[in-house]
């Protein structure tokens, strides 16, 4: 744990995990709402077609897309938490102006090799998608923006929710930092702690 000689600001590294509750929860939440949307689309298409056929089929397709994709996915999440032996270590700060993170060398290493894999395989989506991961391989948030906190202290986690409700801010930290992070993140987010 590194602290600041300020006691208003906190730093330290930890491992980010793929596999956690908080993950897989977001995961599995994500791929619902979109199989769900896919489901529906399918079912409006095929009812507005001229000569509609059973709903129920295009029912079963949009769950079996969805269960196949939910499939992919935790192999994917499986071999990545394989690879990075349990995740990637991250930087974490928290100060007056907000809470962020940055990646490691480990993280960084990950999506350079993504991309430069996809260029040498001729693939563009997966040199795209390495350097999007790297794009957002950091975040951050300013307290101003915070619309809820969320106390994980089973998982040493702290969840920080947009008003956007787009990209939280997960913090994860050690049995030391934990506490300290927490009166941090209550003092200048102004927020009431779940």
């Amino acid at each position: 744990m590194e602290a600041d000689s300020s006691p208003d600001q906190l730093e330290w590294d930890a491992k980010m995990p793929f596999i956690g509750k908080t993950e897989i929860r977001q995961i599995l939440f994500g791929i619902a709402i979109a199989g769900l949307f896919l489901t529906l689309l399918l079912v409006g298409i095929e009812l507005a077609s001229p000569t509609p056929a059973s709903v129920v089929d295009y029912l079963v397709v949009g769950v079996v897309m969805t269960g196949f994709i939910l499939l992919l996915a935790f192999l994917a999440v499986v071999l990545l938490h394989v690879v990075t032996k349990g995740g990637n270590i991250y930087r974490f700060i928290i100060n007056k102006d907000g809470a962020a993170y940055l990646p490691g060398k480990s993280a960084e290493k990950m999506t350079d090799t993504m991309a430069i894999l996809g260029l040498l395989s001729g693939n563009p989506a997966v040199a795209g998608a390495g350097l999007i991961a790297r794009g957002q391989a950091s975040g951050g948030i300013r307290w101003k923006e915070v619309k809820s906190v969320q106390l994980l202290p089973q998982e040493k986690k702290i969840y920080i929710a947009r008003k956007a409700l787009v990209n939280p801010v997960l913090l994860c930290c050690t049995d030391e930092t934990y506490p300290v992070a927490v009166d941090l993140v209550r003092r200048y987010s102004g927020k009431k702690l779940q």
